[in-house]
């Protein structure tokens, strides 16, 4: 994983501690939320439907400029990667999308990222 997305994990992280009264789980979706389930060849699912990494990655870029600053606070990014992938090649790759998506959420100024199950990290 790059420094930049090591960095950016741990300001989710912290961010998402340190919220009073709140778990580290807790989320505010007032301004809804996008599912991302990255696959192991390039492609991946948005809210159920599968298409190139790439696509997904436009189609929230649209999303989140759409959002005005108050409702960026609100929207939240739930990302993971599909189960049961054992190719080291294909679970690479998907480690490598995730890693990318992270940044372009980044960029993108999603502070709400929460990591589904088997993420791995």
């Amino acid at each position: 994983m790059s420094a930049r997305c090591t960095a950016v994990f741990g300001m989710l992280l912290a961010a998402c501690a340190s919220g009073e009264g709140q778990s580290p789980s807790a989320f505010e979706r007032g301004a809804g939320e996008a599912r991302v389930v990255l696959g192991p060849d390039g492609f991946g699912t948005l809210d159920g439907q599968r298409m190139p990494f790439e696509a997904i990655v436009l189609r929230l870029r649209h999303r989140t400029r759409a959002l005005g600053l108050d409702a960026m606070h609100r929207f939240v990014v739930a990302v993971g990667q599909q189960q049961g992938v054992t190719d080291e090649v294909a679970v690479r790759r998907m480690q490598i999308d995730l890693d990318r998506l992270l940044q372009q959420l980044d960029i993108m100024e999603v502070e709400q990222v929460e990591l589904l199950g088997g993420v791995a990290r």
